[in-house]
């Protein structure tokens, strides 16, 4: 987990210098709105290093929802996507049991 924090440290500090160089982008969105959904990208990818896949389809899905909510992605309701989220958690329980708990 530290590795991957110090590489995220280095990629952010190459991508300060490139844009101090370059310029910053114009963004039309207010950056703190993209703090909980770069948290729970981030959480996502954090499950899968564990393997557990069906926190980290749960974490993408609250990352989709947000993310949804803010840019108007795709044109369909939190609703849906809550179900489709949980139709495919089921899902994904019946393709990776969790072998590790004890009857």
């Amino acid at each position: 987990m530290k590795k991957l924090l110090g590489i995220v440290f280095l990629l952010a500090a190459a991508t300060v210098l490139c844009f101090g160089s370059v310029g910053w982008p114009s963004l039309d969105v207010n950056l703190w709105s993209l703090i909980p959904v770069g948290l729970f990208i981030f959480f996502t990818l954090e499950n899968l290093w564990k393997k557990d896949y069906k926190a980290s389809l749960m974490c993408l899905i609250i990352a989709f929802i947000i993310a949804n909510a803010i840019f108007d992605l795709l044109p369909i309701s939190s609703g849906l996507i809550i179900g489709a989220g949980i139709l495919a958690c089921v899902g994904i329980g019946y393709l990776f049991p969790d072998h590790d708990k004890k009857d």
